[in-house]
C-alpha cells in the first residue's frame, strides 16, 4: 500500500560501458544514484567500489574514490565562464589549495592549478565544448549548461560517473551532441550509469 523505492535492487556496472535506468516516476531511479553517490543512506545491503565497501562512506570520500555524479537540474555557477564551472568539479582532485597557498601561489599550488586547468579543458573537450571555455555559463543553452556539468563531474577523474536525465527537453542535435559525450567517456574506461526518461537518448 505504500510507495517502495529501490527494493532488493542488485545492479553491476562495468568500466567501459554504459548502462540505462529507466523506469515511471517515483520508481527509485534518482534515488538508486544517490545511494550510490552517499546522497542517502540505504537501509540495507551494501554498495562497493571495486573491492572497497563504501556504504558508510560519505559522498566527499566517494568522490575521491572515484564516484561521480550529475543532478538532474543543470547545476552551473552563473557567475562563471564554462572552464571556471569545470575547475570548480576539478577541486575534488587538488591537494595544495587553500587561501594562504593561493595568495601565496606557492610552486606547488602553482604547478597543481596548471594541471587543474589542463585536466578542465580537457573534460570540456571530451563534451564537445571546447571553444566555449571563456563562455559565461548563463550564455550557454540549457544542452550546453548540462554538459558543463557532465564536464565537471568528467574532472574529478571518475571510476564511475552517475548521470540524471542530461537530455531532458534535448532537441535532435542536442541528443546527438549528449551521446557522442557520453560515448567519448565510455570509450575512457568510465563505468556509465543514466538515469533518462529520453529513450531515443536510451536506445543509441
Amino acid at each position: 500500500g505504500g510507495v517502495v523505492a529501490v527494493d532488493e535492487l542488485s545492479l553491476e556496472l562495468r568500466r567501459g560501458e554504459t548502462t540505462a535506468l529507466i523506469g515511471p516516476n517515483g520508481a527509485g531511479k534518482t534515488t538508486a544514484l544517490r545511494l550510490i553517490a552517499g546522497a542517502a543512506a540505504p537501509d540495507a545491503g551494501s554498495i562497493a567500489l571495486g573491492g572497497t565497501d563504501v556504504t558508510a562512506r560519505p559522498t566527499a570520500e566517494r568522490v575521491r574514490l572515484g564516484i561521480a555524479r550529475t543532478l538532474q537540474s543543470t547545476a552551473v555557477f552563473p557567475e562563471l565562464t564554462a572552464l571556471e564551472d569545470v575547475l570548480v568539479g576539478r577541486t575534488a582532485r587538488r591537494r595544495y589549495t587553500g587561501l594562504g597557498r593561493t595568495a601565496l601561489a606557492t610552486p606547488k599550488a602553482r604547478r597543481e592549478g596548471a594541471g587543474a586547468e589542463a585536466a578542465a579543458l580537457e573534460a570540456l573537450a571530451l563534451v564537445g565544448l571546447e571553444g566555449e571555455a571563456d563562455t559565461p555559463t548563463l550564455e550557454l543553452t540549457t544542452s550546453q549548461r548540462r554538459l558543463v556539468a557532465l564536464a565537471a563531474a568528467l574532472a574529478t577523474a571518475p571510476q564511475v560517473l552517475l548521470v540524471d536525465e542530461l537530455a531532458a527537453g534535448a532537441g535532435a542535435d542536442e541528443l546527438a551532441s549528449i551521446t557522442r559525450a557520453l560515448d567519448r567517456t565510455r570509450q575512457r574506461g568510465i563505468a556509465v550509469l543514466v538515469v533518462e526518461h529520453n529513450l531515443g537518448l536510451v536506445r543509441r
